[in-house]
């Protein structure tokens, strides 16, 4: 084929140039290159080469690979390396975003919720230099498998999480000198006891003062029954009943203030006093409690 009729065929002057050839060329593949019909198909092959012949003209012609008529899919390997070149970046982000969501779908599947979900509330600080967060969040975690997994050997993945923000002891906010922290801190506080499944909560008594009459905490009276029966008289008379419960339930135990044992420094920390609950919303509270027994009992044989 020469010059002239291979530039008919491409529909292109006989003064075109090879600027001109490629993007007459490129027009032609897309308008052809994803119908099936026989027409189209002869119409691509005809441009295909005539471009071929032009381009033939403008280098030293190159080995003919008999490799490339051999079809793969009903299609020949020099079609399928023409669709890659002008649509590779198509069928890149086409595998990206499978993958992105085979990533999705696994992600859901094996992030299951944590087994129990722990917060501290109030002031609560690192009992020395040499404690950092992830001490803390080591120790927690190690407390609760340690209690947990001999009766329930499923127990791997405990979620801690502190929120430190300052209450004087009836329950209003500390003077500080960042409002606008304090104000992100408290927003986020109400909005996790109110709505997340916490299933413990340590707080100082300032923090329990300011929730304990709205939050609806969990009953603690069958953990202080048996707190009571491990604990010798004189440890368990250190644990104080707290009964603020919104109902009304004079029976009901909403907190235990359990400042006097000193047991947060277990977990590298330190704080003017200490309650813990149960939160309103938990959806483990029967570990939750079989957790704070275990822990507060732990230092009697």
């Amino acid at each position: 084929m020469d010059r002239l009729e291979a530039l008919n065929r491409l529909d292109l002057a006989a003064d075109a140039t090879p600027a001109q050839i490629e993007r007459r060329y490129e027009l032609l593949l897309r308008r052809y290159r994803h119908a099936s019909d026989d027409a189209s198909q002869a119409a691509l092959n005809a441009a295909t080469k005539a471009y071929e012949s032009l381009r033939a003209v403008e280098r030293p012609a190159l080995p003919v690979d008999p490799r490339s008529s051999r079809k793969i899919l009903g299609r020949t390997r020099a079609d399928w390396a023409n669709r890659w070149h002008y649509d590779k970046w198509i069928w890149l982000g086409s595998v990206a975003a499978i993958a992105f969501i085979i990533y999705v779908v696994v992600t859901i599947i094996t992030n299951r919720p944590a087994d129990l979900k722990i917060v501290t509330i109030g002031n609560f600080t690192f009992k020395d230099e040499t404690v950092w967060q992830e001490q803390v969040s080591e120790a927690v975690q190690n407390s609760v498998i340690k209690a947990l997994q001999p009766n329930h050997p499923e127990i791997d993945r405990v979620d801690y999480e502190p929120m430190p923000i300052a209450f004087n002891a009836d329950g209003s906010l500390a003077p500080t000198n960042d409002p606008t922290t304090q104000q992100n801190m408290l927003i986020k506080v109400v909005a996790r006891i109110g709505a997340d499944t916490l299933d413990v909560l340590i707080l100082d008594r300032g923090a329990y003062s300011a929730y304990a009459s709205q939050a609806q905490f969990a009953d603690l009276s069958p953990l202080v029954t048996q707190l009571q029966a491990k604990l010798p008289p004189a440890e368990f008379a250190r644990i104080e009943q707290l009964h603020t419960v919104p109902e009304g339930d004079s029976a009901a135990i909403s907190g235990l203030d359990i400042t006097a044992l000193n047991r947060i420094g277990d977990f590298g920390l330190k704080s003017a006093s200490t309650v813990v609950v149960i939160g309103p919303r938990s959806r483990n509270a029967a570990l939750a409690a079989e957790w704070l027994y275990a822990w507060l009992s732990s230092s009697t044989s």
